[in-house]
C-alpha cells in the first residue's frame, strides 16, 4: 500500500477502490492471493 504504482495495479486488477484494497490488505495481509480471497476475487 506504500507504492502508488502497486496500488494502481491491484485496484485495477481486482476492480476495487483504494479504500477497499486497503481494508482487504489490513484484514488478509500483503500476499496477493490472500487479498484476492478477502475481496472475493480470483487472480487471473
Amino acid at each position: 500500500m506504500s507504492e502508488d504504482y502497486e496500488v494502481r495495479y491491484w485496484t485495477k486488477q481486482f476492480g476495487v477502490t483504494k479504500d477497499e484494497l486497503a481494508r482487504a490488505v489490513t484484514k488478509a495481509g500483503p500476499r496477493s492471493a490472500a487479498v484476492a480471497h478477502a475481496l472475493g476475487k480470483t487472480l487471473e
